[in-house]
């Protein structure tokens, strides 16, 4: 505390304190996020991320914290992914390196994203891994007007093309890309004789 003394109404001294007049008021803790976890072998995790998908609730996180092989088809009709953050959670911050599993349908993207509203993917490195089909990741038809977004992701070995984006329903509905990075890698000739 500190003494001050002075010509208030008088010559009275006043004391001032390090104390505010009013306590400050209590901040209330953030919500908590519904975090549902993808891993082979976390006792009580989702063993796939779809099945990590159909668990979320609008407003929960699904972390993926390995590395991962899987083919999905994301689609409303299906689960919502209404405000649902899909993360590669590695430790240390790391991207989750994301593959198709082996007898991927040629011609069709195995990454399909037909989202509800507001879907968010961040975090993942798409690696294609083999010449197999022309698209990587499809993203549509979208409705509800909400964003899908993919941030801080790469895109890695893809065929022909790396993000396909297909028509929306119910108005417009954008697609985000943030962040992001885009590595094309020439495949070798199958028939170089010819």
């Amino acid at each position: 505390a500190v003494a001050l003394s002075g010509a208030f109404s008088g010559s009275s001294k006043t004391q001032a304190t390090d104390e505010p007049a009013h306590p400050p008021a209590s901040r209330p803790s953030p919500p908590r996020v519904h975090t549902v976890v993808v891993s082979k072998t976390q006792i009580g995790a989702a063993r796939s991320i779809r099945e990590g998908l159909e668990r979320a609730k609008p407003g929960s996180r699904v972390e993926v914290r390995e590395d991962w092989e899987e083919a999905v088809d994301v689609n409303p009709s299906w689960f919502s992914t209404a405000d649902v953050t899909l993360v590669g959670a590695a430790p240390g911050g790391k991207r989750v390196t994301w593959r198709p599993t082996v007898g991927v349908v040629p011609d069709k993207p195995w990454l399909v994203f037909q989202s509800g509203g507001g879907l968010r993917i961040e975090n993942f490195a798409f690696d294609a891994a083999s010449p197999d089909g022309k698209v990587l990741c499809k993203i549509g038809p979208l409705v509800n007007g909400s964003a899908t977004t993919l941030t801080g992701c790469e895109f890695r070995r893809f065929p022909e093309a790396a993000v396909v984006l297909s028509h929306t329903w119910n108005g417009p509905a954008p697609v985000v890309v943030e962040k992001c990075r885009f590595f094309q890698e020439s495949w070798p000739d199958p028939n170089p004789d010819s």
